[in-house]
C-alpha cells in the first residue's frame, strides 16, 4: 500500500506511514475506483508541469552545453512467471536420477522460472551540467547513472505518489518490448 501523501510503499497491513507519519487509507472498493481516477488526474498534471528542459535538474545551473539523457519513470502492473520449463526439466531430472541404477548415471537440471514484467512507463529526459553529470556516474568511467540523479528530474516525485517509483536507463529502455 502506498502512503497518498507522501507515495512511501508501506506493508498492506499497517495503519501509519513509515515515512511521514501521516494514516494510511486502507482502499475499499470506493476507494479504489477513486483512486484511480485521482492516479489519472494526477498523472495529467504531471505531464503539464513544466520539464525544465533548459536548466540543470540537480542544481538549476543554465549552462550553454548541458547534458540530456533519456531515461523512463515506471510502475510496476504485473509480474508473471512461467514455470513450465523448471517443471519439466526437474521431472527429467528426477527420472534420470531413478533411472541411474539400470543406465549407469543420473543428472539433474535446473532453470530459474522465466520473468515477464509488465510496466507503466512515461519517457523523459534528466538534463544535467558538466559537474553535476560527474557526480552522478555510479563508476569513474561513466556507464551507468546513480540511481538519485534521476530523482532529480521535476516530475519525479510527483510520479512516486502514484506508484512510479522504478527508474529506466536509456539502455534498458531499448530493451522493452511493448505490449500486444
Amino acid at each position: 500500500m502506498y502512503c497518498v501523501d507522501c507515495g512511501s510503499s508501506n506493508p498492506d497491513h499497517g495503519k501509519f506511514c513509515h515515512n511521514c507519519g501521516n494514516r494510511l487509507v486502507n482502499p475499499t472498493a470506493d476507494v479504489i475506483s477513486q483512486r484511480l481516477l485521482t492516479e489519472k488526474e494526477i498523472l495529467s498534471q504531471i505531464l503539464r508541469m513544466d520539464p525544465k528542459p533548459n536548466q540543470c535538474h540537480r542544481c538549476g545551473s543554465h549552462e550553454e552545453d548541458l547534458i540530456r539523457r533519456e531515461f523512463g519513470i515506471a510502475k510496476v502492473i504485473s509480474v508473471k512467471r512461467d514455470w513450465s520449463e523448471t517443471v519439466a526439466r526437474a521431472g527429467i531430472s528426477v527420472v534420470s536420477i531413478a533411472a541411474a541404477p539400470l543406465i549407469g548415471f543420473g543428472g539433474f537440471s535446473w532453470k530459474n522460472p522465466s520473468k515477464t514484467t509488465s510496466l507503466q512507463l512515461i519517457k523523459v529526459e534528466l538534463v544535467l551540467c558538466h559537474k553535476c553529470l560527474s557526480w552522478a556516474w555510479t563508476t569513474r568511467f561513466g556507464t551507468k547513472l546513480k540511481e538519485e540523479a534521476y530523482r532529480f528530474h521535476p516530475w519525479a516525485k510527483e510520479a512516486r505518489t502514484i506508484g512510479y517509483d522504478k527508474y529506466l536507463s536509456s539502455e534498458e529502455l531499448k530493451t522493452l518490448k511493448p505490449i500486444k
